[in-house]
């Protein structure tokens, strides 16, 4: 089978066609762009020598709707007189309101630094840029002839051609010391710049004020050969398709120093007056040390580097394996005199660099295993040199080898702003004491939502915030004409884009939930009685037509601080459950409901008017059985309540609707991960389920208040999978969740939650003879420890040691935890039965103190 791929453009503000004439090609990768702004790749196969337009066209849809809508959303961000009320700008024509990039105020110079002749393609790209007002520079390093002077003479007239008797380095010193322009832009011979190239460089540029440097998108032109392919896979030039800022904090880690995660010098530009102050490239380094070595200059000295997609280079990967071994040699050199170079440079640094080439050399030496160990041992002979290349005199870089980080050092953790869209975006230079800022957004004289950004301390600029706000509150800006129904509108902003691209959405045959189907809301609480009252007075406060009733579950009567809270609710139902154990207080809730959709919430989270409604709507379909919401935190204002937000995403599972059936339970080699499908404190099951003869109440032995601390609802939705229902994790229905304040308290919870991920494998393994939760349980979760570990050390993720440590103690003490649990439910006995309301014979249900019996509590709809 042939394993070539044909590469192309795919521009969505164009009718998307067939593609034919791929005989011989085995798929087509398509780079998908909206007015040349790069969204990402598609991979579609090749069928009878073409592709389909409905194809190509679905695959789009698939992988870049949201893209899609966010760009356009990014484009009208940039227009303070947009109308977020007005729906026309979220119509049928969405995809032609977003205009093409418009030249900007600074001047570029393009400067393409050359050894030989070989430079066609190059110089033509070059000679088809947008707005041909740049000015080109040709600087050829240690010219052997009068070739490319004389080409670019006769066929390139406004190309200024200059050479220098030095290296690649040398040529681009001499490329800065002549331009002209605001900003330089590089590229090299083996490459082919987009049409707006340059236009995009500056309009970024223009955008974030304190960028002193930028590094673009790189793909390749071509996947002909086997050693085009190898070179994709093992040292491809893309960096992605998501803009970043890069700057360091006070502090830098060793990864910082790995500077060929920013970019590569295909595609690099700078602005002339920081070149100014940093200097020019390190003549004593290759072409590849010497763009890390700059890159890494702008970031010591307390620069902002951005990494721009929409500025685009095609580069031509090495067709043969002779090609691709010269390449890996001459990296592996210019990588390794980077770092000899930095170390003479920066002995304050000495020991990150230290781990670097430490990290480098353990990552040659696993490449050593593997069938590309030939490229391996070409890095570790030509490394060798670089580590023993001398440096040769001095050049305008290594004149600043004393250059050290004097960078803020952010005292405070998160600042707060606002901004309203019906003004121009800001600019903020005075965050200097935070290390990040959370912005609330007012649009259409109401406030939408906030986004964070971690800055460091540094400037956050304009074209930043934009890009966070349209990426952050897609569907809150989206909802605002639609009365802020998240669901109408991204129905509403999906069909537009689908005829815009001639695909028909499919029409659902499925009715809305009629309103006379009841619901029971259940609350376990242990002596909560403030977080209690919270809960109850919004839950009191839903706008829907359901008949609801709300039923909580004293999981400590003894204490008598429950019963009081209730009382002042004359609707809500009290039981009382002595047995400890969250799951123990739930089923009792759940055999007392008579509705057919049971909802679970937790005491301390506060729900908003229109939750109700959202988090049921899918159970119209008789399929579903659980519907999931989302978690978001009621406040972040401890170190402990930011770090859960930070390194676990708190309880949210994200932003995009997600269904799953019994093939996703089976999808998986070890344990099913159903715990990152939602969570019980913002739930809704169908009633049936729970007298299911394979699904039953939840067990006991799982859940808070127990041995095990948790996952009673993970293997409950285990069971409901394996029986062939489906769940569906709705973003829309959202809760707001009180996380733990305290640092100690975080440490319990991080505890408690891998033993409950223990005593859900040993769950699987034993219950269910489901032999994955035993590979779980023995390979995978040490192999997790492993990584996590692995990943500190190297300083890719910065939490706690101690923190990493519960977890691992976590982990083990599962084991006795759950031996402990289940003979604690033996001594206790398991939860009365859950009985249909239909099956039920009529008997009294136990009257809360004081009260009288309340009749199904019916919220009527409410007023805005």
């Amino acid at each position: 089978m042939s394993s070539r791929i044909k590469l192309l453009d795919i521009e969505l503000s164009q009718p998307i066609e067939t593609i034919t004439d791929l005989d011989g090609y085995q798929a087509l990768q398509g780079l998908v762009r909206l007015h040349g702004t790069p969204l990402g790749i598609i991979d579609v196969p090749v069928t009878n020598g073409c592709c389909l337009a409905s194809v190509i066209s679905q695959a789009v849809l698939d992988q870049y709707l949201k893209a899609i809508v966010q760009q356009g959303i990014h484009h009208h961000l940039g227009s303070p007189d947009t109308d977020w009320h007005d729906s026309r700008w979220q119509g049928a024509d969405l995809l032609k309101q977003i205009t093409p990039l418009q030249p900007s105020s600074l001047s570029v110079t393009v400067a393409l630094c050359v050894q030989s002749i070989d430079a066609v393609l190059t110089l033509a790209s070059l000679e088809s840029l947008a707005a041909g007002d740049h000015e080109i520079l040709i600087v050829q390093s240690a010219p052997t002839d009068d070739a490319l002077a004389q080409l670019i003479a006769s066929r390139y007239p406004r190309f200024r051609y200059l050479s220098t008797p030095g290296n690649f380095n040398a040529a681009c010193n001499l490329a800065i010391a002549e331009a002209q322009g605001d900003i330089i832009a590089f590229t090299d011979s083996n490459s082919q710049v987009d049409v707006y190239w340059a236009r995009a460089i500056a309009a970024a540029f223009d955008r974030n004020a304190d960028a002193v440097a930028l590094t673009g998108l790189v793909v390749t032109d071509q996947l002909e050969t086997e050693a085009q392919s190898a070179f994709e896979q093992g040292y491809s030039l893309g960096r992605g398709y998501n803009r970043r800022w890069y700057h360091l904090s006070q502090a830098p880690n060793w990864t910082d120093f790995g500077t060929m995660q920013l970019g590569t010098g295909v595609n690099m530009a700078f602005r002339r007056s920081a070149l100014a102050h940093l200097g020019g490239f390190d003549e004593s380094l290759n072409a590849f040390g010497g763009e890390l070595d700059l890159f890494c200059r702008v970031l010591l000295s307390g620069q902002t580097l951005i990494y721009e997609p929409s500025a685009i280079v095609r580069y031509r990967a090495p067709l043969t394996e002779e090609s691709l071994q010269a390449q890996v040699r001459q990296t592996s050199a210019g990588f390794y005199g980077y770092l000899t170079a930095s170390w003479r440079k920066y002995p304050q640094h000495r020991r990150q660099l230290l781990m670097l080439g430490g990290w480098k050399l353990a990552r040659l030496l696993l490449m050593l295993t593997q069938p590309t160990r030939h490229l391996a041992q070409v890095e570790l002979q030509s490394g060798w040199q670089g580590w023993r290349h001398p440096l040769k005199g001095d050049s305008p870089a290594t004149q600043l080898g004393g250059l050290s980080s004097k960078l803020p050092a952010p005292k405070r953790l998160m600042a707060v702003r606002q901004v309203d869209l019906s003004q121009r975006l800001p600019t903020w230079t005075d965050l200097g004491e935070y290390q990040a800022v959370r912005v609330f957004v007012v649009a259409g004289g109401a406030p939408i939502g906030s986004v964070d950004i971690q800055h460091r301390g540094q400037i956050v600029s304009a074209g930043r915030l934009q890009h966070q706000i349209a990426n952050d509150l897609t569907l809150a800006l989206l909802a605002i004409p639609h009365q802020h129904n998240q669901q109408v509108a991204w129905a509403a902003v999906e069909t537009a884009i689908r005829q815009a691209i001639a695909i028909e959405p499919e029409p659902s045959s499925v009715p809305p939930l009629t309103p006379d189907v009841p619901v029971s809301i259940v609350i376990t609480t242990c002596d909560r009685p403030d977080d209690l009252r919270n809960c109850l007075t919004h839950l009191i406060a839903q706008q829907t037509q359901h008949p609801v009733e709300i039923i909580v579950a004293d999981n400590r009567p003894a204490s008598n601080l429950t019963p009081p809270v209730v009382m002042e609710f004359p609707q809500v139902q009290l039981v009382q459950e002595t047995r400890p154990g969250g799951a123990y207080g739930r089923n009792a809730a759940i055999a007392a409901s008579t509705g057919d959709i049971i909802v679970t919430v937790d005491d301390d989270i506060t729900v908003p008017p229109d939750w109700l409604e959202k988090l049921i709507a899918p159970m119209a379909r008789p399929e579903v059985a659980i519907v999931m919401g989302n978690v978001f935190p009621r406040e972040l204002e401890t170190p402990a309540q930011l770090l859960f937000e930070r390194l676990f995403n708190g309880l949210s599972q994200g932003f995009k609707p997600l269904e799953v059936d019994s093939n996703w339970l089976a999808s998986f080699p070890s344990s099913p991960p159903t715990w990152e499908l939602g969570v019980s404190a913002n739930a809704a099951f169908r009633a049936n389920i729970f007298a299911h003869p394979h699904i039953g109440l939840m067990d006991e032995v799982l859940g808070p208040g127990t041995p095990t601390s948790g996952a009673e609802e993970n293997y409950l939705t285990y069971k409901v999978l394996k029986a062939g229902y489906t769940l569906v994790y709705q973003p829309q229905a959202y809760v707001w969740h009180r996380h733990r304040r305290e640092m100690s308290a975080l440490h319990r919870q991080i505890y408690g939650y891998m033993k409950s991920a223990t005593a859900y494998d040993l769950t699987l393994w034993l219950q269910e003879h489901d032999w994955r939760g035993f590979q779980h349980l023995i390979w995978q979760l040490p192999y997790y420890f492993m990584q996590r570990l692995y990943h500190r050390l190297r300083g890719w993720n910065d939490t706690p040691w101690p923190m990493l440590w519960r977890e691992i103690a976590g982990y083990l003490a599962g084991f006795w935890s759950y031996w402990q649990s289940r003979q604690l439910v033996k001594r206790q006995g398991r939860s009365n039965r859950y009985i249909p309301v239909a099956d039920r014979a009529i008997a009294p249900i136990l009257p809360k103190p004081d009260s009288a019996i309340s009749e199904p509590m019916r919220v009527e709809a409410h007023g805005n």
